[in-house]
């Protein structure tokens, strides 16, 4: 007989089988007494098997980047608090800010051949350049990315937005898909969030009589399709498929193919999405997509109007962590980049005060230490074995999701699963 008790954290649930234990860090009083001790930590203790697994497959430079980063991070906040100063974050999306600039620096200047490479044959038609086994010829490409760019300024300039500013935010915007883009590709990273919206960035940065009231609403309307929550951001997931495909399938083909389950997947999502709120009501849906962003996003144009941002100066907008957090990457890129014996990636720098690792810095640290010791004491058919073995964390965390999932469809009721964050 099914039993009607739920309990839910997390996306983990008992609710058919209220006999079957519970295991979750709710039960543990560890997460109040570090907050209780430490005001202004960030730390979920609690461990999810599909990051651990991830963890393990990474490298170690990646994965203890990761996790030793965001620790770091929270030894700042409580230093901060024990220090005296206001608890606040705003230093926090500063740094993330120059950190993601200067990571987004590196990563273009890494590529400046390929890129006017790409110019050329785009605009000379250069023959010694080969697009054949690109997803799109170069020339259509930068076609499509001047196209789309021109349609959202115009749009954005249409509705009363400067457009230095319209330009301005756009630009943000594209750093912000790049470094996650990067992160994914790089670190595997299930979940990515960036701490920070474009347009915040542009208010922050420009003097409020230049972005306008206009301009902050154009940019606090247009960042919700790109930053409602960049977990579902495509750019990132569409580069890592065209990754896994280019030695196998044809990417011209996959890229159509690709192309017709994001029409299908938006029609189905759009009207089953509608048919909901008219059914049951808004309530029913997820409450950070209907009730959370738009009142963050609200706030924050009605903030943003009545108290205009002061121009740029030092200490007025962070300009210090900025520079900071810029500064910091670039010194671990230097360090990385001449010494052999460097074991820290500037990756971790860039999620190290994001959401996501507030949960999987304990995850992704046992995957670490798990692949340290197997590294070091497991030789030959051991190792794959204990490979398998992390990939089946990973496999059966997704299986497991799948399959209740489907019961849930089946038998009517909301099972409330998830791979690891709700």
């Amino acid at each position: 007989m099914l039993s009607t008790t739920t309990h839910t954290r997390y996306g983990r649930t008992n609710k058919f089988y209220a006999n079957v234990p519970w295991i979750s860090n709710v039960n543990w009083d560890i997460n109040k007494l570090l907050g209780d001790t430490f005001p202004g930590i960030r730390f979920s203790f609690v461990i999810f098997f599909m990051p651990v697994g991830v963890a393990f497959l990474l490298s170690s430079e990646v994965s203890l980047s990761l996790w030793f980063f965001a620790m770091l991070h929270n030894v700042q906040r409580v230093t901060r608090g024990r220090l005296g100063y206001a608890d606040s974050t705003e230093y926090e999306i500063h740094q993330q800010v120059g950190a993601y600039f200067a990571f987004a620096a590196v990563a273009l200047w890494t590529m400046r051949r390929h890129l006017l490479n790409v110019l050329r044959k785009a605009v000379l038609g250069a023959r010694d350049v080969d697009d054949s086994q690109e997803i799109m010829s170069y020339r259509a490409a930068v076609i499509g990315l001047v196209a789309s760019s021109g349609i959202v300024i115009g749009w954005m300039c249409c509705i009363g937005c400067p457009f230095k500013i319209a330009l301005l935010f756009l630009s943000v915007a594209w750093v912000v898909l790049l470094v996650l883009s990067r992160l994914i590709a790089q670190c595997g990273m299930l979940l990515v969030q960036s701490s920070f919206w474009p347009a915040t960035v542009v208010q922050n940065y420009v003097s409020g009589s230049t972005v306008t009231p206009a301009g902050m609403t154009a940019m606090i309307f247009h960042q919700g399709p790109l930053y409602g929550d960049t977990r579902e951001a495509l750019m990132p997931t569409l580069l890592n498929n065209f990754r896994m495909g280019e030695r196998r399938l044809s990417l011209r083909k996959l890229m159509l193919g690709m192309l017709a389950a994001v029409v299908i997947s938006y029609t189905v999502a759009y009207v089953s999405q509608i048919a909901g709120y008219y059914k049951f009501g808004a309530s029913y849906s997820n409450a950070y997509s209907v009730q959370l962003y738009p009142k963050r996003s609200m706030d924050l144009l009605a903030e943003a109007i009545k108290e205009p941002a002061k121009p740029l100066s030092i200490g007025a907008s962070g300009v210090e962590h900025t520079v900071a957090g810029g500064a910091a990457v670039l010194l671990v890129y230097f360090f990385r980049s001449r010494f052999v014996w460097w074991f820290i990636h500037p990756i971790g720098m860039l999620t190290a005060a994001s959401y996501p690792m507030t949960h999987l810095t304990l995850s992704i640290f046992v995957g670490w230490l798990c692949k340290s010791l197997a590294q070091r004491y497991a030789r030959g058919p051991m190792m794959a074995k204990v490979r398998n073995f992390f990939l089946g964390l990973i496999i059966g965390d997704v299986l497991i999701t799948i399959f209740w999932a489907l019961m849930g469809l089946a038998l009517g009721r909301n099972v409330g699963v998830g791979t690891f964050i709700g």
